[in-house]
């Protein structure tokens, strides 16, 4: 089995002059150019690029001649597309400049602007990764917010190519471990209500994110009666291969705690062989599926190069030579 490895940049990167960003950059360029992977995951969508100019952006992207995926708007970058949850104030502290924007128009340009983006020539898929969106626990209120992003997804796709991630469902507080919000996708029946079975069986609308099934399944042990069918970690990838998953996924190692955290492939308190077999399994149905052609973004800290080649080498000794 061949992965092919993408390392990861914010757009926002691309217009600093920040020498911390970039030596960012110059990490990215040198994984590349020495082999370590094969592109990037750049992620777009926010009130920068509402604010900035998108075509200069671009330019830049296209000088650094590597190839990339598009993450879109996701909360924390400001876009909730049920309009729930500002995670950093981005949409609040937009509208400060300017004024009379609604959260509709905003998420509607982040959106236009990811996928403009995703045409590009070094663009590896025209598709862009969404969050599919959150809300506060309240049953009655979370089936009222399925709704309205189901009838969002159906908007978006009228002006956008994308895939839905699987976030984690229900979130859980890392400081006070209590429950914040609902998060829908990672659940599969969640994406079939939003998705709609005429488009959740194609291939490339569901992005796996295998540490976020992860901290679902850590969920579903501690507190089952929070969720309708709770089962074990190989149960939940197995129900998401029979929905139309993309070529690419994220992953940022294992864990067993109950919130997204990106704990690496160096460290060894955090290797578990049990879950390393199950995710190997499912790397080599979906290459089955897609003719040896699998990008798996590792959503790590890429701050200093000799630790990246460390964790790429080490997730690659786990998963590719298995």
């Amino acid at each position: 089995m061949t992965i092919k490895v993408l390392g990861g940049l914010t757009i926002e990167n691309l217009a600093s002059d920040d020498p911390k960003v970039l030596d960012r950059i110059q990490i990215q360029k040198q994984l590349y150019e020495q082999g370590f992977t094969q592109g990037i995951q750049l992620r777009v969508g926010h009130d920068f690029t509402n604010s900035a100019s998108l075509d200069k952006l671009i330019e830049k992207i296209n000088k650094l001649e590597i190839p990339y995926i598009v993450h879109g708007p996701a909360t924390n970058l400001g876009v909730d597309l049920g309009k729930t949850w500002d995670e950093k104030n981005i949409f609040k502290n937009y509208i400060l400049e300017h004024l009379g924007s609604s959260w509709e128009e905003f998420s509607k340009q982040a959106i236009m602007n990811a996928s403009k983006v995703a045409m590009q020539k070094n663009s590896l898929c025209e598709k862009i990764v969404l969050h599919p969106g959150y809300t506060f626990i309240d049953d009655n209120y979370k089936n009222t917010k399925l709704v309205r992003l189901k009838n969002n997804y159906k908007d978006v796709s009228t002006y956008a190519n994308f895939s839905l991630e699987t976030v984690p469902t229900p979130v859980i507080d890392e400081q006070t471990h209590e429950l914040m919000y609902h998060g829908f996708g990672a659940i599969p029946k969640d994406m079939i209500r939003l998705l709609g079975k005429e488009n959740v069986y194609k291939p490339g609308y569901v992005t796996i994110d295998f540490t976020h099934l992860e901290v679902t399944a850590n969920t579903m042990k501690k507190y089952p009666d929070l969720f309708e069918n709770p089962c074990k970690f190989e149960q939940l990838v197995e129900d998401f291969l029979e929905l139309g998953v993309s070529n690419f996924m994220h992953f940022s190692g294992h864990t067993d705690e109950l919130w997204d955290i990106h704990p690496g492939f160096i460290n060894l308190k955090t290797f578990n062989r049990t879950k390393q077999e199950i995710i190997n399994n499912a790397l080599r149905e979906i290459e089955s599926r897609y003719n040896n052609e699998i990008y798996v973004a590792l959503e790590i800290m890429f701050n200093d190069l000799d630790t990246c080649k460390r964790e790429i080498d080490a997730f690659m000794l786990q998963y590719d030579f298995l």
